[in-house]
């Protein structure tokens, strides 16, 4: 990975927001193309202009919007996001103070989380009757700067998002055990097509592969146990506090799994007052990669955008998804994941199936994520580029 070079301070004032999509902003029509897949947003039906209101988007909208965008998943729920709101766009920033500097040096997980909140603000202004227009990395000169959303085209309907406002609110992340019922191969095909239509490819692994990736698993789960810098990082984002806004809950940690499954996260590894009960998972877990073609933050706002593709659509059958990111992040291991999905870079592993409900994870109010200008952020001179 290339050096990131440091952020310069953001402004505190005012300022205009970039130019709309062109040939000088990089948008998601200008990324390098999986092969024979198309890379472009899938816009919303535009009808007869004088059949929609073609009235500003008032606060209140835009909270709306940035209520469902901070929906997505992040590592540790950190929540790395922070909004730029205008009414004819909103702005979608990293918060470099939430960065997790252990497991995610490069950013590239929080830069993933940041590309979910993309997607979901797709979804939502479709819903709102706005076509969504989005423009990837549109300031250099402001590298925390990831993405605009632009809002200011009113339309009837949202074409390819029927159904996804209502699931990208039962979303969640499932720890806990799958039942063994076979997930129909329609319900994965449609999870690999969800990954494509954003340019990204999910491949579920053969039994032989999994047992591969098992491995990889334990080693990385070995070795960052044995990380002081790691428990401590792990014990910062772990909670028992119900007011708490961030962070995972002791009450969303699930089980310990019994031997030969993939290591789930153990949030519960620094708390010795931890009473989770070791459990058996199902006996044959479906389990894929996520990949892009390249590596680099492009990508990773794309994977961003397919995870959360996926994960909705998942919701949309009635299954459950868990993430699997600890081979991922030690560069040795993740290279070996590369071989094993053979399918580009690895950028997040799932598991898919039946599960129970669970509870939704905390999220931060709007007020707390919204700025009316940019800010500077906490830790925003470290953020490299």
């Amino acid at each position: 990975m290339r050096p990131l070079r440091d952020l310069g301070p953001l402004s505190s004032a005012p300022r205009s927001l970039p130019a709309r999509p062109g040939p000088r902003g990089p948008t998601i029509g200008d990324l390098r193309p999986w092969p024979g897949v198309a890379t472009t947003i899938h816009p919303v039906t535009r009808r007869e202009a004088g059949a929609v209101s073609d009235r500003q988007l008032t606060e209140g909208d835009l909270d709306d919007l940035i209520a469902a965008a901070v929906r997505a998943p992040s590592l540790h729920n950190t929540q790395p996001w922070r909004f730029v709101a205008r009414p004819e766009a909103i702005e979608v920033h990293a918060d470099p103070s939430r960065a997790l500097r252990v497991i995610d040096p490069d950013a590239r997980e929080l830069t993933l989380s940041c590309g979910a909140t993309v997607f979901n603000l797709r979804v939502a202004a479709a819903r709102a009757k706005r076509e969504p227009h989005v423009q990837l990395l549109p300031d250099p000169e402001v590298p925390t700067h990831l993405a605009t959303v632009w809002l200011d085209r009113p339309v009837l309907a949202g074409a390819g998002y029927a159904g996804m406002y209502d699931a990208l609110w039962r979303r969640r992340m499932n720890r806990r055990p799958f039942r063994d019922a076979e997930v129909p191969e329609p319900r994965l095909a449609e999870l690999v097509e969800a990954a494509k239509a954003e340019g990204a490819a999910l491949r579920f692994l053969r039994r032989h592969e999994l047992a591969e990736l098992l491995a990889v698993a334990r080693e990385a789960d070995r070795r960052q146990r044995c990380d002081s810098a790691y428990r401590a990082e792990l014990a910062a984002w772990t909670t028992d506090d119900p007011w708490r806004t961030d962070g995972i809950h002791s009450s969303t940690l699930g089980p310990y799994p019994q031997v030969n499954f993939l290591p789930v996260r153990d949030f519960g590894l620094t708390r010795l007052d931890s009473a989770r009960r070791i459990e058996r998972f199902e006996s044959d877990p479906k389990v894929a990669v996520l990949a892009t073609a390249g590596d680099d933050r492009p990508d990773w706002l794309r994977a961003g955008q397919a995870l959360q593709r996926v994960l909705v659509v998942t919701a949309m059958r009635g299954l459950a998804a868990s993430l699997f990111s600890q081979p991922l992040e030690l560069t040795d291991l993740r290279r070996a994941v590369r071989d094993l999905g053979g399918i580009g870079a690895p950028q997040m592993i799932l598991r898919v199936g039946h599960g129970r409900a669970v509870l939704p994870s905390a999220r931060r109010p709007v007020r707390d994520v919204k700025d009316l200008v940019p800010r500077v952020a906490p830790g925003a001179q470290r953020w490299r580029r």
